[in-house]
């Protein structure tokens, strides 16, 4: 199977999406032998040297009229499509592709539809990303795939896109049991992400 992943910007301010499409491309193809590409917007190529990753600029009108003939071309040489996040152009589009073609996709969200996130934009950004989501949710068909984190990412999904098939699958934690043998063991906590109130880090 060859799958086309999909996300905007493959950055370090991007870091810990980044890194997640990585690890699944490269788990698939070790484990199931699946072949893959990675399109992107946004490539720091010091931090992300992967010979499967191309970018396509996609960031203004004039950009997509463009090259939406090339992004077209690249969606139609994958079996499955993998789009990771759901405002940039690149994502959008990619959508809206992919139902025109008829391919099998999925959305990851990445948790870009949770209230929390929806306001941290502040209150203009918030109302357009409300209407947006409110005319989108018809251009998302009943076939359409969604990949949720937490049980609160997938009432978010429902809230906005009701007829979609929703699959919880946790992020994964790539590291092995040995890797932590140690005969003095205490409790540690490492946090991976940005911090902001609605990440409840207090808590911990």
């Amino acid at each position: 199977m060859k799958v086309l992943h999909i996300t905007n910007e493959l950055t370090k301010k991007n870091f810990s999406i980044a890194s997640l499409v990585l690890f699944i491309s490269n788990h698939l193809y070790k484990s199931y032998n699946f072949q893959y590409s990675i399109l992107t917007s946004d490539l720091e190529r010091d931090l992300f040297r992967d010979k499967n990753i191309y970018k396509i600029e996609l960031k203004t009108w004039i950009s997509i009229f463009l090259r939406i003939k090339n992004l077209t071309k690249n969606i139609s040489n994958f079996k499955t499509v993998h789009i990771h996040g759901i405002w940039a152009p690149i994502q959008i589009f990619s959508i809206l592709v992919c139902n025109f073609k008829n391919k099998n996709y999925v959305i990851h969200p990445h948790g870009m539809l949770l209230d929390e996130a929806l306001r941290s934009a502040g209150f203009y950004k918030f109302v357009y990303k409300k209407i947006f989501l409110f005319i989108f949710k018809y251009f998302i068909s009943n076939k359409t795939y969604f990949v949720s984190i937490t049980d609160q990412e997938k009432n978010a999904i429902k809230k906005f896109f009701p007829k979609s098939k929703i699959t919880n699958i946790y992020n994964p934690i790539p590291f092995k049991k040995n890797n932590f043998q140690s005969r003095n063991k205490k409790k540690q906590f490492v946090y991976f992400g940005r911090i902001h109130p609605h990440k409840n880090i207090d808590l911990i």
